[in-house]
């Protein structure tokens, strides 16, 4: 039976639901002129816009100027808004990181995310109940993401960092909780163990950490 001394999260579709349309379809208001929410899509897809801000390899106010020139909008606190509105708690999946608390497990969160939407989440999501998560590896602070193994090297060396009291971990006694199957694959590879998180099925995710003998 595994050992799993510490729990790994993602944030988008795990910890919050990711409200992807429903930013697509505001901005598709906020545009000018005006496009379909389809359009809006294929443009931040084409661009890789997003891609870029997440990896680090772009800066805020670089980020808000590429839009600003993709879509057209004057209002900047109307966008922000939208793009903060994205991420919504997760419920279920709280529930069990507060249980996952209680039972005295560190917890820790890799998310391929930017610096907006990683500020909001901390300043003013669930009333800073992130902040037990420890570390935190973002993307964009690291200049690499998921699926690429320097992510999964990373947090290692954060987490022991972290918690330099105590026994050294061993990416054996990690699990990593995603939704995305290319990033469970990736911290399968580098010997850790991983759980493919479906969004609507949070009590699936529960039965999994179960079989590992994560104590819940």
């Amino acid at each position: 039976m595994p050992n799993i001394r510490m729990i790994w999260w993602d944030y988008g579709r795990v910890l919050f639901d990711h409200l992807t349309d429903i930013f697509v379809e505001d901005l598709a208001a906020l545009s000018e002129p005006r496009l379909k929410p389809y359009e809006v899509y294929a443009k931040i897809h084409a661009s890789g816009v997003v891609r870029r801000y997440d990896a680090g390899l772009s800066s805020t106010e670089e980020f808000m100027r590429e839009m600003e020139t993709l879509f057209g909008f004057e209002n900047r606190g109307q966008f922000i808004a939208l793009w903060h509105r994205i991420l919504q708690p997760n419920r279920l999946a709280w529930k069990i990181v507060m249980g996952l608390c209680r039972n005295g497990y560190p917890q820790g969160v890799i998310s391929n995310t930017n610096e907006m939407q990683a500020g909001y989440i901390e300043r003013e999501l669930n009333c800073g109940s992130v902040m037990i998560f420890r570390p935190r590896v973002y993307s964009y602070r690291e200049r690499v993401a998921k699926p690429d193994p320097l992510i999964w090297q990373r947090a290692l060396e954060l987490a022991n960092s972290e918690y330099r009291g105590r026994q050294p971990f061993l990416p054996e006694e990690f699990v990593f909780v995603d939704d995305l199957a290319e990033n469970v694959d990736g911290a399968l590879a580098c010997g850790w163990h991983a759980i493919h998180h479906n969004p609507g099925f949070v009590n699936a995710t529960l039965a999994k950490l179960a079989e590992l003998d994560v104590r819940l």
